[in-house]
């Protein structure tokens, strides 16, 4: 399945800040490398199976497009880009692609938050399981903010310095 000579970046695709930082930070890999970029999101039928199979795959092929044009304003002319959408789990789906030691395995990290119960996350499996590095990419700043409240008081505090220095 891969391209063992020069290797690929390969992204996992999600709807969050973190992954539109994943996608980004992949771009800018692939384009230095001189790499192909495997875009991959997974998905699954829990309950339904096979009957909406076909559904939630067409869902999942325009959220990678959403993605693309959400965080980069559409996917990248300058590389080649293969989008794969594969059911099943998204850690078993990345590791399964990135098949090649010469792989680059990219994908958008969380900050965890000590109230949630401990489970498998995407980036211990692929951490784990990967036979090619794996670079897990934080969300941004902002993105980390824990409260509307929290959210409402930097940005007056942000607003009150901006003002500040034009006085």
């Amino acid at each position: 399945m891969g391209d063992t000579q020069m290797g690929r970046v390969i992204v996992g695709v999600d709807e969050s800040l973190a992954g539109y930082q994943a996608l980004r930070y992949a771009v800018q890999q692939a384009r230095a490398r001189g790499a192909k970029l495997t875009a991959v999101r997974a998905f699954q039928c829990a309950g339904a199976g096979a009957q909406w199979s076909s559904v939630i795959r067409e869902a999942a092929v325009s959220e990678v497009a959403q993605a693309f044009a959400e965080a980069l304003g559409g996917p990248p002319a300058d590389i080649e880009t293969l989008i794969l959408v594969i059911e099943g789990g998204a850690g078993a789906a990345l590791v399964n692609v990135a098949d090649s030691p010469m792989d680059l395995l990219v994908i958008g990290g969380s900050r965890r938050r000590r109230w949630r119960a401990p489970r498998t996350t995407v980036a211990r499996i692929c951490a784990r399981q990967a036979v090619c590095p794996v670079v897990i990419v934080p969300p941004p700043e902002l993105a980390c903010v824990t409260s509307e409240a929290r959210l409402a008081k930097e940005a007056a505090a942000s607003a009150e310095r901006l003002l500040d220095s034009t006085r």
